[in-house]
């Protein structure tokens, strides 16, 4: 069961209502806070009154949508894991098949 953090009368004191960017009437600002998710501010408009954090959360989810760099590098770095293991199974085939060829070599000397 899925609780509220608090009840919706608590939540609507400590949240603005503006229906516009939050200017100098912000319910917020007023009272010298910042706007959080909880405000109904901006309406798809980007608010004034707002924490560097919530930026910051908005560009890494962003982030998020596309691979990240470091992902790339993972991806890079696996695949090249792969291909030394392909060239060192090559590498073993061909040792197996050198060796092989030497012992029916030696073989063919004792007889």
């Amino acid at each position: 069961m899925e609780r509220d953090a608090a009840p919706e009368s608590l939540l609507k004191i400590i949240s603005c209502n503006c229906k516009k960017r939050c200017k100098n009437d912000c319910g917020c600002r007023k009272l010298g806070l910042i706007c959080s998710f909880l405000c109904t501010s901006s309406l798809g408009e980007a608010c004034g009154n707002v924490s560097d954090i919530y930026l910051l959360e908005d560009s890494i989810e962003d982030e998020e949508d596309t691979p990240s760099s470091i992902n790339n590098f993972i991806y890079e770095d696996i695949e090249d894991l792969y291909l030394q293991l392909d060239e060192e199974d090559k590498r073993s085939s061909r040792q197996s098949l050198k060796i092989s060829v030497l012992a029916r070599q030696k073989g063919k000397n004792f007889k």
